[in-house]
């Protein structure tokens, strides 16, 4: 692997402060290839950049990204939940489509909610078919503080599911922290993986771990994951993302922020290349 990050991705959280066209420009002289933009918050949050009802900044995310050559790799983010409205989200998929977007990601309930795994393995594969129609796949994200908590978890949704289209994303720090088994990483087929996320983490164990994937980060190659394991487990075909929110200073312009992050990305894929 060469220190080249133009076909890597670079999330939106950390980010996004400044809105999509910054962070499109910011990664783009940076030199990554993609970003992942937000449609909706995973935490409920009211979006101040909402690509989904306004069409003008939609319309100028997608002029400055066929300017810059940018693709955008990925949506973010419906959370399953029994009162969830699923024609609420029909403009969530055109949204992708429109952008060009590989999936949209989705995660599970917050833990100790009680949601019937039933109920949620439905309603995952209703949301599949529906974005099966504009063409986007759909990517669960494990993480040990919601229902769909670790990876066999994640993997039970999608066999589930029974769709085509179901996929599942590796965020290297909630593999670390939910102890997933590299083997069972080494089985997955390409076409069953959306990405891979890269992060880094401390050894200590943190006493909130939302606040640690929200803000905690540390770039790769700086903590303690194994991540060049994870990635020879990983064919090179999945793509890579980017995801370091904490490790940059919020208080740096986003342009800032992306060429360090894009900095400590190259060093760590040339000591991986060389290793």
């Amino acid at each position: 692997m060469d220190a080249d990050i133009s076909k890597i991705s670079l999330a939106q959280l950390g980010f996004y402060d400044a809105g999509p066209v910054a962070l499109i420009s910011a990664a783009a002289e940076a030199g990554f290839g993609a970003v992942s933009l937000l449609g909706r918050s995973g935490i409920g949050k009211r979006l101040e950049h909402d690509l989904v009802s306004d069409r003008d900044l939609r319309a100028q995310v997608r002029e400055h990204a066929l300017q810059t050559g940018m693709r955008i790799s990925d949506i973010e983010t419906i959370v399953l939940d029994p009162d969830l409205d699923l024609a609420a989200l029909d403009p969530l998929f055109d949204l992708a489509a429109d952008l060009g977007a590989r999936h949209i990601s989705c995660i599970g309930p917050r833990l100790g909610s009680g949601s019937d795994p039933a109920a949620l393995a439905a309603q995952f594969a209703a949301i599949c078919t529906k974005a099966a129609s504009t063409g986007v796949d759909i990517g669960v994200e494990f993480m040990g503080f919601r229902e769909i908590g670790t990876l066999e978890q994640a993997l039970l949704l999608i066999e589930r599911s029974g769709a085509s289209n179901a996929k599942v994303i590796l965020d290297c720090l909630h593999l670390h922290r939910t102890g997933a088994s590299l083997q069972v990483v080494a089985s997955l087929d390409a076409e069953r993986i959306a990405c891979v996320q890269l992060s880094d983490a401390p050894v200590a164990y943190p006493r909130d771990l939302m606040v640690e994937a929200r803000a905690g980060r540390m770039h790769p190659g700086t903590g303690t994951i194994a991540l060049s394991e994870i990635l020879a487990c990983v064919p090179p075909s999945v793509p890579l993302v980017l995801e370091v929110p904490g490790a940059v200073r919020a208080e740096d312009a986003v342009a800032t922020r992306t060429a360090e992050a894009a900095l400590h990305l190259r060093a760590f894929l040339t000591a991986i290349a060389t290793y």
